[in-house]
């Protein structure tokens, strides 16, 4: 019988019923976008923050709340000490970090040919667009106290939360549709969210890798490490930014 290079079927060890599956996944989306605004406005209001840094603040509020509001709704289904298992994540191993390496290495060719190339076309059709997301220009310009703060969340919190939230949980509700649809339906839809139109299709092409990476090595925090390399290297260049260093 041949060996798959990338098993299709969902690597869950213990298995969450659909309803549930599905609540959680409702749950933590509408938590995602209405998280951040009492979080912006109360910081707006009391003044503790200028507009700016309420904002981003805000904005990183949301995937943890999402994530918080998604493992409360899954804990209706299983017990604390089976989560890990419920959502794939498991101690790493050196293979795990193999592919993990090799996943960041195939996501930073691959976007810089597809940036260089979608860019052109953006350019051809004279369709407006900005050159950086939001989140980053505002690491170059806010305080570094603020800067080392947003990077813990983006390094460490955001990979956490979106690889469960569209890895695990996302893909594992389309899987009925097909592993190859769910494959692209939720690396679409984890591009799209991030409302960076220069960037969709290296995001596309993150989406499919992170998915790859953890249907491989069935190990979700190999896709964690993952996208956590590539954050890592984001808010690299933001620091080189703030140093006065040229990054094209």
């Amino acid at each position: 019988m041949r060996r798959q290079l990338f098993p299709t079927r969902i690597p869950w060890r213990r298995r969450v019923s659909l309803p549930i599956g599905i609540g959680a996944l409702i749950a933590g989306a509408i938590g995602y976008f209405l998280i951040p605004f009492p979080v912006v406005f109360f910081l707006m209001s009391s003044g503790l923050c200028e507009r700016d840094e309420a904002i981003w603040t805000g904005a990183l509020t949301a995937p943890v709340g999402a994530l918080s509001i998604y493992l409360a709704f899954l804990g209706f289904d299983c017990p604390l000490r089976t989560l890990g298992a419920r959502l794939g994540v498991r101690r790493l191993k050196w293979q795990d970090l193999l592919w993990s390496l090799l996943g960041f290495c195939v996501i930073l060719t691959g976007s810089i040919q597809l940036n260089f190339i979608w860019g052109r076309i953006l350019k051809l059709l004279k369709v407006s667009h900005i050159e950086k997301q939001n989140l980053l220009e505002m690491a170059e310009k806010t305080g570094w106290g603020s800067f080392f703060a947003m990077g813990a969340v983006v390094i460490i919190l955001v990979p956490i939360s979106e690889e469960i939230f569209f890895r695990r949980g996302l893909y594992g509700v389309l899987r009925p549709l097909g592993a190859w649809t769910a494959l692209i339906v939720t690396s679409l839809l984890f591009s799209a969210v991030h409302f960076f139109l220069l960037g969709f299709p290296s995001l596309f092409l993150m989406g499919l890798v992170f998915q790859l990476v953890y249907l491989k090595t069935r190990n979700l925090a190999a896709a964690i490490t993952t996208h956590a390399l590539v954050n890592l290297l984001a808010m690299f260049g933001a620091f080189l930014v703030r140093l006065g260093v040229p990054v094209e």
